[in-house]
């Protein structure tokens, strides 16, 4: 594994050391004749209209590499640049197993709480560039996503064919796919054990989700139906009055408890300041699982998470 000078770690977490970066951008149509700063304000939300005004007046961000004021009129072709120190989120400290590899692909288990690919805040902590840096997996290409709180099987592929290939895979329902979720209430009990009609709205018959229930008595539900995309399962099953059980966007109720070092409030607020309330959906491991994957002859199967386990303590 590849030490950086990116990373440092603490209390169980993967933190990015503070770095400099610029947001670079050229003047829209509709910016031509507005207001730098009325610009910002309108079409840039992430942060305060004060802060746009204190660094457009302080140079931080400039027009075609000068300082201008706040009522500058944007002109056609203006080169804006947005010059910050960035904090990325930290993600779990979680080893990544690489899971299978060959000359075209490779297959990981991914933690929960990074994103697959660089987006929003995150850069060096997205899975791909953990992989670059841990594993010196450079140049690999995605074929397919997990949400961030999702946790399990990811695939990447090493070249443009084999990405086409497991791309077309995927969308011609060739690839054979295991989830796991921990619902509330007892799934078998409200729908029976045939449920084809009641969800065939949820699921392809090559997928499949193993409910584990959050109720007085838990049982294992096995299920194949005829489904949409994999990322609309949270929805569905809050649909269906199941909701993933800690996913309190959802209807879920339950906190994680998978982790023994828990991220601190101080250490939040070192990176988002005044935004502790937000910690918890932050680094929610939501109790979903991408278990197994079986494309061709390849079959890529992770250890099961803690929360699957059938004597896990709520």
């Amino acid at each position: 594994m590849n030490v950086s000078k990116f990373y440092y770690f603490k209390n169980g977490m993967r933190f990015v050391h503070n770095y400099k970066h610029e947001y670079i951008g050229h003047a829209k149509k509709r910016w031509v004749d507005q207001g730098l700063l009325d610009v910002y304000r309108k079409e840039f939300l992430s942060c305060t209209p004060q802060y746009y005004e204190s660094a457009i007046i302080d140079g931080r961000i400039t027009v075609n590499g000068q300082k201008v004021k706040t009522d500058y009129l944007i002109r056609e072709n203006d080169k804006i640049v947005h010059a910050v120190i960035r904090k990325e989120p930290p993600v779990i400290d979680q080893t990544i197993d690489i899971i299978y590899q060959d000359k075209d692909l490779v297959a990981v288990d991914k933690p929960a709480s990074m994103p697959v690919h660089e987006g929003g805040s995150y850069k060096h902590n997205s899975l791909l560039s953990i992989l670059e840096n841990d594993y010196n997996l450079k140049g690999l290409k995605t074929v397919h996503r997990l949400d961030r709180q999702t946790s399990g099987i990811v695939f990447f592929a090493k070249n443009v064919k084999a990405t086409n290939e497991f791309r077309t895979a995927l969308d011609n329902d060739q690839v054979q796919k295991i989830y796991y979720a921990r619902v509330l209430g007892n799934f078998k009990q409200t729908y029976g054990t045939d449920e084809v009609e009641v969800n065939k709205w949820v699921y392809t018959e090559n997928f499949k989700l193993v409910l584990q229930n959050c109720a007085d008595e838990l049982d294992l539900t096995e299920e194949t139906r005829k489904t949409a995309k994999t990322h609309q399962i949270r929805v569905h099953l809050k649909a269906l009055g199941h909701p993933i059980a800690n996913d309190v966007i959802y209807g879920g109720k339950y906190r994680n408890n998978c982790i023994e070092n828990q991220f601190t409030d101080e250490d939040f607020e070192d990176v988002y300041q005044n935004k502790t309330d937000e910690k918890d959906y932050l680094f929610l491991i939501l109790w979903l699982h991408a278990y197994k994957y079986t494309y061709k002859d390849i079959s890529a199967k992770t250890k099961k998470p803690c929360w699957a386990e059938t004597d896990f303590k709520l």
